[in-house]
This record gives structure tokens, C-alpha cells and sequence, in this order.
């Protein structure tokens, strides 16, 4: 395809022919699919990047040979410590702001950084895959997964709360509202009603007055 060609070319013009080193010209059905998700990646990635891929390549080479020259990338800067609050878990001021947090939860996203390999700790595989505890053997990625899914379960209970209380609102607005609107007609039935009567009582008095008339005639 003309598109998944172009790409290919950039990829190769950035140095990455190696990319394509384990690809066969008569791969199956499996293969050519494994490739169309590569370029549909490709493509998202150099739309995404400012610049595009060429872009980014040119930033990474330029921030390896300034690491390799001893470039000091925040040369010019003053660290400072930050001002803020240090909160004491559990204490009143901690819990309030934990409060106006949870407030917030169904607006959030989490982000785990993962970092590297454990080496320096004697460990292969990656640091949140450590124990964080001896007695079950559950890693530090578990009891992030189970903490977010808690906050995740406290979230939808307060936003369906939140929908019930406004359900009930809205339940309670339309129920005064057909009232009201029920006791307008039946306003205007009895209205006309007592016109109706007052119009029946009208006719039948200017029927009985010539016949009162002739009676009381002298």
C-alpha cells in the first residue's frame, strides 16, 4: 500500500531498516496483519509526536550526544523546595483533603510509572513486581491495581449517589408538576361547568318570564 510504503521509507531514511530485518515477503495471513497493526502504530505515533517520527528521532540523537558531551540540560535553572502542606496521615487536616479528593475521583486517571529492572535490588524482573509483603507474596502492582479498583468502586457508589439523588429530584419536580397541571383542569372543568349552569339558569328564566307575565296579568 502506498501509505504503509511511505512509512516504510521514513522509517528506513531514520535508521530504522532494522525494524524490517525479520519481516518475509510470503508471510501468511497472521503476518500481514502483524503489519498492517505496526504501521497503523507508526502512523499514530508521527501523528501524535510534534514533528512527526523525523522529529522525534532528531531530538533523541540530539539529547544522547549532549548526555555524551556532558551538556547540562537544565544548566541556568535553581532548584528550590516547592511550597505546599506536609499532611500526617490520618490526622483531621489529612482527612479533609482526602474528602475534596474523593470529590473528584470520577474525573481522574492513573498513571504508573513503572521504571526500570530491579538489578541493583538482585532481582530480574521489573521493581513493581517485587513482594511487597512476605505473608501472601502479592507484588507492589497488585496492591496498586486493588487500590485504584477500591477508589474506582468508592467513585461509582458517589456518583450513583449522585444520579439517585437527581433521579429523585426530577421524580419529585414532574409528580408536583402534573398536579398542578391536574389541578388547573379540574379548575377549568368546574369553570365551566358554573358557566354552563349559569347559562342553563339564565335560558330558563327568560323562558318563565313571558309565562309569568300572562299569569300575573290583571
Amino acid at each position: 500500500m502506498p501509505r504503509e510504503s511511505a512509512m516504510r521509507a521514513t522509517l528506513e531514511e531514520l535508521g530504522q531498516g532494522h525494524l524490517f530485518a525479520q519481516w518475509s515477503k510470503d508471510g501468511g495471513s497472521d503476518a500481514k496483519a502483524n503489519e498492517a497493526r505496526f504501521f497503523e502504530q507508526i502512523e499514530a505515533l508521527d501523528a501524535s509526536y510534534p514533528g512527526g517520527l523525523k522529529a522525534y528521532v532528531a531530538n533523541a540523537r540530539q539529547l544522547l550526544a549532549d548526555s555524551k558531551s556532558g551538556v547540562n540540560p537544565l544548566e541556568g535553572w535553581t532548584p528550590k523546595v516547592p511550597t505546599g502542606t506536609s499532611l500526617r496521615f490520618g490526622s483531621e487536616e489529612y482527612l479533609e483533603h482526602e474528602q475534596v479528593g474523593i470529590e473528584e475521583l470520577d474525573g481522574c486517571s492513573f498513571v504508573l510509572v513503572a521504571g526500570g529492572l530491579g538489578e541493583r535490588l538482585g532481582f530480574s524482573g521489573i521493581k513493581v513486581a517485587l513482594p511487597y509483603q512476605i505473608s501472601t507474596g502479592d507484588c507492589y502492582l497488585q496492591l496498586y491495581i486493588r487500590s485504584i479498583l477500591a477508589l474506582q468502586r468508592r467513585a461509582a457508589e458517589a456518583t450513583l449517589a449522585l444520579a439517585l439523588a437527581l433521579a429523585l429530584t426530577l421524580t419529585l419536580t414532574l409528580t408536583l408538576t402534573l398536579a398542578l397541571a391536574l389541578a388547573v383542569t379540574l379548575a377549568l372543568a368546574l369553570a365551566l361547568a358554573l358557566t354552563h349552569t349559569l347559562a342553563l339558569a339564565l335560558a330558563l328564566a327568560l323562558t318563565l318570564t313571558p309565562a309569568l307575565a300572562l299569569v300575573l296579568k290583571p
